[in-house]
């Protein structure tokens, strides 16, 4: 095959010169004769497939397959231990792929003759770059579609000169400084080259932004949500710029007329992609019914779409992820297509094709430099680029009263290099606008920006900090005759029928009314950004509802049914469920909320059990997290068969088992709420333990306040109520006393932990669920056979956060 001009580009040939070992005399002997031109023909015997197998005399590593599979194992292996090692440093997965591919490129591992020829021998180099490139345009593909172009439009000022100073900036102060530079180069093809450097390290990318926020679990964040805004911008004027710059680039040797046909060609790719392609596809998501999956067909017509605009980029001179990346800018987020294309390429493309892609990558740096005089040179444009970014970021953040510190690290983000600049280095190493010598340099300056600019932000940003800081939100330390501020996160429909009486048992009243806050949580999927949507009430109703529509349309029934005593502001969340709560703590912050009610994550049915160990990652984050009380609502009434919204069921038997500690009187606060409605009998349940104390005596005394507040309010001049105390020995005893309640309430309320006492010895040590406490984590056991629900309360505390 011809290297065509790129000889740098093999992993043999490396920076121009050539391994003699790799070739026979005769093809050494006809390489000397060729001088110094820069085509080289290399013979390279046909390789088979598949091998017969070792028994059959053949070398599993004369054949394509088994090196293929022995390159990725190594490649994988490499990359996970590295990751492994890196990522309690707060490294991203892009160092970590990256540095795998140095440390096999021809600077380390490829300088010894057996792993370059056994290993990684010349016939694989190019099957192994097309299965890279394929990853790479799958992957910005994907992000093209899960990316909402109409943040851009919902995008305030904030963002909006974010994103256009921290993309102007960086150019400002390069461009000129590269033309300076320039006289203290001597080698042409570097020095003609400056100026598109400058560029280069100029640019932001809505991609390397999105994934670097991923990667630390902060897309939820206040910072994280002005990044991705900011970013969607700034993306969008640099990608524009170095296309600009690319075509003027390659048109200085083939004339203007180059240029004008490169730009009149991706003009006419972008038209046919929204005004053929897209509608297109927007025909196949109306006729996708709401709930219902992608058809298989369509989703191979919108492959085919995919691959037929990566040809058609790469026939028309572009690179080859420029079309299916405006495809999938085009095409809506979510679901029904986003949702589809996740659960099929999600994995595979970004778990193997694009970690493979930065290997490669990787691997083409070679340090050993011809010239070495202009690395500073080089090192300066890509720090200048970092600091043009962090000034056009900070000076617009501090003008729009953004705190210093979320400025920097807003900063640092935007910072951020990734596959985008990979890709444009390496369409210029291809393009021979820069030389195998600056891909190095430029490659080594990625692994040091991005090594650093991760863990600057995993270790410095810390969103939760700011939650710890603010008064209690409790039931307990809630002043009567005012507005109880309750927030319910709701998963599904099967949540809301428990919740909404549950809700209504909280006694509303024209003294101390009730505001409800509903958060509808949504997986993110399909979609790169996460929203938080607040729902405003419908003028005309439509034909078509969601499962939100459905879920609001319960909770403002309930809102009409109780007119002047409820108010119910309903919103819905679309985030990853690993970083959801980040949504909810900052609800709680900005509305005052006393009180969080989530649902438990298993469900009991006739049917059986079904359990979402999501759902209880997500319970686990708010338990610990959120800046107020938690409490979790284990509905187990449902297995006494099957009920509704409407229905005419109620939690009119309300029990309170109580021990002592925060989190009991906390329950027992939420409980005196309920004793005052009407319709509701309430029973306290004091346990405690003969002859001994439980708790510190102040600890004791404010149990004894708030045991006494319910005895005196709620059992003296009325029978609906009822106190008793329960004398027990030992944990079996507990055990004894709570199973003798199983029939004998519609709810039963505790506490998530108790004060230390010998009466409760035991109970942890064999905990199914450990995020409710022992008591808790007892009744909702499968162990106890009872269609009561359960209520597990857990107070804010200081310590706690």
């Amino acid at each position: 095959f011809t290297m065509g001009g790129q000889p740098d580009l093999d992993p043999v040939i490396s920076g121009g010169s050539i391994d003699p070992a790799m070739f026979a005399p005769e093809e050494m002997q006809f390489i000397k004769k060729m001088g110094d031109l820069r085509i080289i023909p290399i013979c390279v015997p046909m390789v088979n497939l598949y091998s017969r197998g070792f028994f059959f005399g053949d070398n599993p590593l004369d054949w394509f397959l088994p090196v293929f599979l022995l390159q990725l194992s190594i490649f994988c292996a490499m990359a996970a231990t590295l990751h492994h090692h890196l990522k309690s440093l707060g490294q991203t997965s892009i160092v970590s792929n990256l540095l795998g591919g140095i440390l096999s490129g021809p600077s380390f591992l490829g300088k010894t003759s057996i792993f370059r020829r056994m290993i990684f021998p010349v016939t694989s180099y190019y099957p192994l770059s097309t299965i890279g490139l394929f990853g790479c345009m799958f992957f910005l593909f994907l992000v093209g579609v899960k990316m909402d172009l109409k943040m851009v439009k919902r995008s305030g000022k904030k963002a909006w000169a974010i994103g256009i100073l921290s993309f102007i900036l960086p150019l400002i102060l390069t461009v000129p400084i590269s033309f300076y530079l320039r006289r203290y180069v001597a080698a042409e093809s570097i020095r003609d080259s400056l100026p598109l450097i400058a560029v280069l390290n100029s640019s932001t990318s809505f991609h390397v932004i999105t994934c670097l926020l991923t990667d630390l679990k902060l897309l939820n964040s206040e910072m994280g949500r002005l990044a991705t805004s900011s970013s969607t911008i700034s993306g969008m004027l640099s990608w524009i710029t170095l296309v600009v710059a690319f075509s003027v680039k390659q048109s200085i040797k083939s004339g203007p007329a180059t240029w004008i046909l490169l730009v009149f060609s991706g003009f006419v790719q972008v038209m046919l992609t929204m005004y053929v392609l897209r509608p297109i596809v927007m025909w196949m998501i109306r006729n996708t019914p709401e709930g219902k999956p992608f058809k298989e067909s369509y989703l191979f017509a919108v492959f085919l779409m995919i691959l037929g605009s990566g040809l058609a980029s790469d026939v028309f001179g572009q690179h080859s992820s420029f079309g299916p990346m405006v495809l999938g800018l085009t095409l809506p987020d979510g679901p029904p297509l986003g949702d589809a294309l996740a659960d099929k390429l999600d994995c595979f493309v970004s778990g193997l094709l694009l970690p493979l892609y930065f290997y490669l990558i990787g691997r083409r740096a070679n340090f050993n430099l011809k010239d070495s005089s202009y690395v500073w040179v080089l090192g300066s444009m890509s720090l200048l680029g970092v600091l043009g970014k962090l000034a056009g970021t900070i000076l617009p953040a501090l003008y729009c009263k953004i705190r210093i510190q979320d400025a920097v690290i807003l900063g640092l983000m935007l910072s951020a290099l990734g596959i985008v600049d990979l890709t444009f280095y390496s369409r210029a190493l291809a393009n021979e606008h820069i030389n195998q010598d600056t891909f190095t340099i430029l490659i080594t300056f990625v692994v040091i920006i991005s090594g650093t600019v991760s863990p600057l932000v995993h270790f410095f940003y810390k969103p939760s900090k700011r939650y710890g800081s603010h008064k209690k939100h409790t039931i307990q330390y809630n002043r009567r005759n005012t507005e109880l501020r309750i927030l319910v996160s709701i998963y599904n429909q099967e949540n809301v029928p428990a919740i909404i009486k549950l809700l209504e048992a909280s006694n509303p009243t024209r003294e101390s009314p009730m505001g409800i806050y509903l958060l509808h949580l949504v997986e993110l999927m399909g979609r790169a950004t996460p929203l938080l949507v607040e729902h405003q009430v419908k003028k005309k109703p439509t034909s078509q509802t969601t499962q939100s529509d459905r879920i609001i349309n319960a909770f403002r029934i309930y809102e009409q049914q109780n007119q002047g005593l409820v108010t119910v502001t309903p919103f819905t969340a679309i985030s990853a469920f690993s970083t959801v709560h980040e949504d909810i703590c900052a609800l709680v912050i900005d509305r005052i909320i006393a009180l969080v009610i989530i649902p438990f994550h298993k469900q009991w049915s006739l049917g059986g059990d079904i359990e979402s160990i999501k759902y209880r990652n997500v319970n686990k984050n708010i338990i610990e997290k959120a800046p107020c009380s938690v409490g979790v609502l284990v509905d187990r009434g449902i297995l006494g068969g099957m009920r509704s919204i409407m229905g005419s069921w109620t939690f009119s038997r309300v029990g309170v088992i109580f021990f002592g500690g925060p989190d009991d009187r906390e329950a027992l606060s939420y409980a005196l709420r309920m004793a005052e409605h009407p319709n509701i009998n309430v029973t306290l349940v004091r346990l405690m333990a003969d002859g001994s104390m439980i708790g510190s005596v102040m600890e004791r005394k404010l149990d004894n306040d708030v045991v006494n507040e319910f005895r005196l309010s709620h059992t003296v001049e009325t029978d609906r109520n009822d106190y008793r105390e329960e004398i027990v020995m030992d944990a079996v005893g507990t055990v004894d006393v709570i199973r003798s309640m199983e029939n004998s309430f519609d709810l039963l309320i505790v506490g998530r932990h108790q004060n230390e006492t010998s009466i409760l010895s035991g109970l942890t040590e064999w905990n199914e669920f450990p995020e409710l406490g022992f008591m808790g984590d007892m009744l909702a056991s499968s162990d106890f056979e009872s269609n009561i629900s359960i209520l597990v309360v857990k107070q804010l505390s200081y310590s706690s956060n």
